[in-house]
């Protein structure tokens, strides 16, 4: 029902009613994992160990938080204990391939022909397989498990992935066609958003990619990639608009009662850019020698 501190509390009562429940600090461990506090799990996944020999439950548990936690090789040596004990799960087999893909995408292109052979119709065995073949260079491949991976299930991340592999070829309009569809399944998902704006921003829909890079950034407000990416086209913007101006000389001589040498003197004065202009105040654009207060309200009612 949400309420997370009351399960934890009533699971902890449960505990010190019965000290060798393995039941209440199973669901513990369930419900920390799912509120992103993996240290706390873990020890009560190490009370767990010296209780009962619930072993596969309990690896798979620690293998999930240690890749939470970003420690790959540790979470590894806990798929490896489950695959050792029973090998005919699909699961571990894809678990051990997505922990293995970035050191090793053959090894874990295996990993991902295991668990299919296992399960013909496991929908991210298909997609992780696809990000193995992509990384590999292995495209029309890749294309291939991510249409198949789609047959099974209309996953947001299955579209993701493919607009990538998309990206990867500079097909632009396959790409940002893959992102839609996966923001249109789900509108939270801000590495979409991201990779669309990242193509916006190629295809100099500078625009379009700022609302992307804002929509991630509002789901995701860490998400350094958008961040950066952002910046990136904010800049580009401020560029563009540095390029769009005229020349501040032909601004200002386009302005009633202002010729060459008080164009020259406004200039002199600092205001030596539409900018610069259009941040001044009326009373300092006034105190310029030769302007007054009547010619700074026409400036800046031509720069409107």
């Amino acid at each position: 029902m949400g309420s997370h501190e009351d399960a934890l509390n009533s699971y902890e009562k449960a505990i010190g009613i019965n000290e060798k429940s393995v039941l209440a600090r199973m669901n513990k461990i369930n419900l920390l994992i799912g509120l992103d506090r993996y240290e706390e799990a873990l020890a009560v996944c190490d009370e767990i160990g010296t209780l009962n020999g619930v072993d596969e439950w309990l690896w798979l548990r620690k293998a999930h938080i240690y890749l939470a936690l970003e420690k790959k090789m540790k979470a590894l040596e806990f798929v490896q204990r489950m695959l050792d004990s029973d090998d005919s799960l699909e699961e571990f087999w894809n678990l051990k391939g997505v922990l293995l893909m970035e050191a090793d995408s053959e090894s874990a292109l295996r990993c991902f022909n295991k668990a299919l052979e296992l399960r013909d119709d496991y929908a991210i065995g298909w997609c992780n397989k696809g990000c193995a073949l992509t990384r590999l260079g292995m495209m029309d491949d890749a294309k291939r498990c991510f249409d198949k991976a789609l047959t099974y299930d209309k996953r947001s991340e299955f579209w993701d992935c493919k607009g990538v592999l998309h990206m990867g070829l500079d097909e632009k309009l396959e790409a940002i066609s893959c992102f839609t569809k996966a923001i249109e399944i789900d509108p939270e998902n801000a590495e979409a958003w991201t990779n669309r704006g990242t193509v916006m921003k190629e295809m100099n829909k500078l625009g379009e990619a700022l609302t992307c890079f804002q929509n991630a950034l509002n789901i995701c407000p860490d998400f350094e990639e958008a961040k950066s990416s952002l910046e990136d086209v904010h800049r580009m913007l401020e560029e563009v608009s540095v390029e769009a101006d005229p020349p501040i000389e032909d601004f200002l001589i386009s302005v009633p009662g202002i010729g060459k040498k008080k164009a020259q003197v406004i200039i002199e004065a600092g205001f030596n850019s539409l900018t610069a202009l259009r941040r001044a105040s009326l009373s300092s654009l006034s105190s310029v020698k030769g302007v007054g207060t009547n010619l700074a309200h026409t400036i800046k009612e031509f720069l409107e």
